[in-house]
């Protein structure tokens, strides 16, 4: 296994742990099969960290929904230049925006949302300067294919 800083996702702060597969030419290289599968895996570490959504986790979960900004503010009751100043981090995502989000997102994608509460998801929604970094881990055998972990 190793480690591997995965932002073709458009975040900053997702890690993989996954395995090293050697191509046709002998290089080592590291593949990332069922990308559907990793991106839902990320969308689940990213509804469950602490603190307000950045606007790249705003457009990740979105985009992740198959939803336009236009649909996305028809939900907000918002005009669609509202979520492109969330996404584009111009305008900062309000609290309530952020809880209402990761529960669609959770109930849209079939998802697990740590927070068993909404008064559990509140107290989360305060502004940090940390970045909480994702941990995802692959692993792959015959009987279960592959699969995406959010690590703890």
């Amino acid at each position: 296994m190793t480690t591997w800083h995965y932002t073709q996702c458009g975040l900053d702060h997702v890690i993989i742990e996954t395995s090293i597969i050697r191509d046709d030419a002998g290089d080592d290289v590291i593949a990332i099969p069922a990308i559907g599968l990793l991106h839902r895996a990320i969308a689940e570490g990213v509804i469950n960290t602490p603190g307000v959504l950045t606007g790249r986790e705003f457009r990740f979960l979105r985009t992740e929904m198959g939803l336009t900004q236009g649909e996305l503010a028809q939900f907000f009751h918002c005009d669609s230049q509202s979520i492109a100043r969330w996404e584009k981090g111009q305008t900062p995502i309000d609290p309530v925006h952020d809880m209402v989000m990761r529960a669609w997102v959770a109930e849209r994608l079939g998802l697990t949302l740590s927070r068993s509460s909404i008064e559990e998801l509140s107290r989360d929604r305060v502004a940090t300067a940390a970045m909480t970094t994702i941990k995802i881990t692959h692993s792959h055998d015959q009987k279960n294919g592959h699969r995406y972990t959010v690590a703890a």
